[in-house]
């Protein structure tokens, strides 16, 4: 896969997500285990395991766990679709 495909995808992922979002970030981790692991494959259940758990000890807000998945699976472009997919719907 391309790495403009990735990126899309993952945009559309998280836009999609975003729309459906009830109960906070931490409520739809399971959404996101799905997406990105079980459907896409983007990652494996550890490493999303393992950046969950980053998220959840960083300070800050819990939907930094988005930001981070964009940034493991695809570096900044990654980052940044995911971030405002996110982001910019509910706001």
């Amino acid at each position: 896969m391309r790495d403009d495909d990735v990126v899309l995808s993952l945009f559309s992922v998280f836009l999609l997500t975003a729309f459906f979002s009830i109960g906070g970030g931490s409520a739809l981790i399971p959404e996101f285990h799905r997406q990105i692991v079980d459907i896409h494959g983007f990652m494996d259940g550890p490493v999303f395991a393992k950046t969950v758990a980053l998220a959840q000890v960083a300070p800050g807000p819990n939907m930094m766990l988005v930001s981070l998945i964009g940034w493991q699976v695809a570096g900044l472009p990654g980052l940044l679709a995911c971030t405002v997919a996110i982001v910019v719907p509910p706001s």
